[in-house]
């Protein structure tokens, strides 16, 4: 198992799922700009409560309060696909423009 460098997350994706409840797709890149990555979690399934905190993280008008923050402890599933039984840790608040 190969963990990534430490990751921005970008935006989150929410989407009504066809076996109930919601499925929300997560997406990231790395410090250089040249990467991205993504990963899908389901609430319906056992990996979600480690995204969970990220996800609900909103504030009043529902935005996502993570974006722009970096997270470490994430392995690849395949060449752009982020596996999600990663463990995602906050690890700075978010990269700073140069």
């Amino acid at each position: 198992m190969e963990f990534l460098p430490p990751l921005e997350l970008l935006r989150i994706d929410k989407h009504e799922s066809k076996y109930g409840g919601f499925f929300y797709y997560l997406f990231f890149r790395d410090k250089a700009g040249n990467k991205s990555y993504k990963t899908c979690v389901a609430e319906n399934c056992r990996n979600f409560g480690k995204w969970r905190y990220i996800i609900f993280n909103q504030d009043s008008e529902g935005n996502y309060k993570m974006i722009g923050r970096i997270f470490g402890n994430m392995y690849l599933k395949d060449s752009h696909t982020i596996n999600a039984d990663s463990m995602p840790e906050p690890v700075e608040p978010a990269y700073t423009k140069s």
